[in-house]
């Protein structure tokens, strides 16, 4: 393929059959012209049919695909008209007509261009009423053309490639950078520019042991641009810096595989904050006496004791193993004995165990292991002492371990969730911290 434009001739109108069309002779001609020289599968590309009209007026409808069906995929939904050119030669006026669509190759190897173009020619006639117009339908194709579509080469590729083609950019940002532990951090991941990104695979961040990683997820998509968003969180001090991510995609501008990396990514911790120590009030020796202020008892929060969690646990168990029971008899009576009034007990009996058996699971709190807080506590986001602070718990209340990291329970309380230092709980009966 030569490095200038494709141009096609597509079709020569003549009135005289015959004779070389003159100055005054209307005619029609067109070509195509892609802005790329190599061209390679499922790269965009811009393709720009240009028509040139004298003598004759055309009102265009549609143009047909550029080549048999899967092969060429057209982007967009219609060829896009520039504005109309218009110019004189050899004193004739010559009207230019542009359309423009985006395309790419859906196969390598060679592919003909072939489009037909659908228009009407308008007529003016003189009749007994005045001037009419009248249309008539008037395609013309275009003669076939060969392009060379160059596919996506096996050799060098690497591993990591994932899938996109073109001239693309490829940014991370994070924030925030300074935090605390616990914090939430978004890495937002940014792929754009002129190219196939349909099918591609996003990279995605590994921080590390030290990081608790989302789920990526997409937040847009356009034919030139995708950008994904993803969370992470440091679970302790030592998550210093979130590691490098690599993105690899095949350069269709320097023909080749290439793989951008952004990061690694510091960060860094605020110190916690200096509790400032309870200062004892003096009433100024001037000051007025007032009556003495007697303090009210502030009542305690009610919560079950561990004695109530370990009853609950055995009716429970009793609950499910007697409807177990329940139901393989009213299996047996139901096939042996057949009667409606013994069925009809059995279903009551049953709906009072299934109601009984509800209710015990609801307020027995059985599933999970119960400790006692011994001291007036604060729960947090993240097993670490930096973490932000989510609901207090009271002296005396009873909570559910949910997991363990180190030193640290998560518990718990009143359908709230956080995690505790081990220290601050004391054990049921039969288990450990």
């Amino acid at each position: 393929m030569s490095k200038s434009p494709i141009q096609i001739a597509v079709l020569a109108f003549l009135v005289a059959a015959g004779a070389c069309p003159a100055a005054d002779s209307p005619h029609v001609s067109a070509w195509l012209t892609i802005d790329r020289e190599h061209i390679y599968q499922w790269e965009p590309f811009t393709i720009t049919l240009t028509v040139r009209s004298a003598g004759i007026r055309l009102q265009f409808e549609s143009i047909s695909e550029m080549a048999d069906k899967g092969q060429i995929e057209m982007l967009g939904e219609n060829f896009e008209e520039l504005a109309p050119k218009r110019s004189v030669v050899n004193r004739v006026t010559h009207t230019i007509r542009r359309f423009r669509r985006r395309a790419r190759a859906t196969t390598a190897g060679k592919i003909t261009l072939a489009p037909v173009v659908y228009a009407r020619r308008i007529e003016r006639k003189r009749s007994f009423f005045g001037w009419t117009e009248s249309r008539v339908s008037y395609p013309f194709r275009a003669n076939a053309v060969p392009i060379e579509v160059q596919p996506i080469p096996h050799a060098g590729r690497p591993d990591s490639f994932s899938g996109a083609v073109g001239r693309l950019s490829f940014d991370v940002e994070l924030a925030p950078t300074e935090l605390a532990v616990g914090d939430l951090v978004t890495a937002t991941i940014r792929i754009e520019g002129d190219g196939y990104l349909d099918r591609m695979k996003p990279p995605a961040l590994s921080p590390g042991r030290h990081f608790k990683a989302y789920e990526l997820k997409e937040k847009e998509s356009t034919p030139r641009k995708r950008v994904f968003e993803q969370i992470v969180v440091p679970q302790n001090s030592n998550a210093v810096q979130v590691a490098a991510v690599s993105f690899c995609f095949f350069n269709t501008e320097a023909r080749q595989y290439e793989t951008v990396t952004r990061g690694p990514f510091p960060l860094k911790f605020r110190a916690p904050a200096e509790q400032v120590a309870d200062v004892p009030y003096v009433r100024p020796t001037n000051a007025i006496p007032s009556a003495p202020v007697t303090e009210r008892p502030v009542p305690a929060i009610p919560q079950p004791s561990l004695r109530g969690v370990e009853r609950y646990r055995t009716l429970v168990r009793a609950l499910s193993f007697s409807l177990i029971c329940a139901i393989a008899v009213g299996l047996w009576l139901i096939l042996r004995v057949r009667r409606s009034g013994i069925v009809t007990l059995l279903g009551v009996v049953l709906a009072l165990q299934a109601v009984a058996l509800f209710y015990a699971v609801r307020y027995g709190v059985m599933a999970r292991p119960v400790r006692s807080v011994a001291e007036a506590t604060s729960a947090r986001l993240a097993p670490a002492a930096g973490a932000l602070v989510t609901f207090e718990v009271p002296k005396g209340a009873v909570v559910h371990l949910h997991a363990s990291h180190g030193t640290w329970r998560k518990i718990d309380f009143q359908s709230k969730r956080g995690w505790v230092s081990a220290d601050a709980l004391v054990s049921g009966p039969g288990t450990t911290r």
